[in-house]
């Protein structure tokens, strides 16, 4: 901002009236923490259906694994762009 008021008129100055970033930040954390939950919640219906710990560890591990593939994917092949 210190550029942008060198070059505005002496009578003129900028400020800044609103902050995206902490909704923005608010939002990721949110969307972590469901993430994390349902994580759980999925590997919980997992255990009640298979009724073996050892059966669940593989699916437990391959959801997540899932999920990282699938968004490095979305990432590489789309960059920056929104997804809506």
């Amino acid at each position: 901002m210190e550029r942008l008021q060198a070059t505005l008129p002496d009578d003129m100055s900028l400020s800044l009236n609103f902050d995206a970033s902490v909704f923005v930040s608010g939002a990721i954390k949110e969307v972590m923490i469901t993430l994390f939950v349902s994580m759980g919640l999925v590997v919980i219906v997992i255990f009640a259906f298979l009724g073996n710990i050892r059966t669940t560890f593989i699916p437990a591990i391959t959801v997540p694994i899932a999920l990282i593939g699938t968004f490095a994917a979305l990432w590489q092949s789309w960059g920056s762009r929104s997804i809506c």
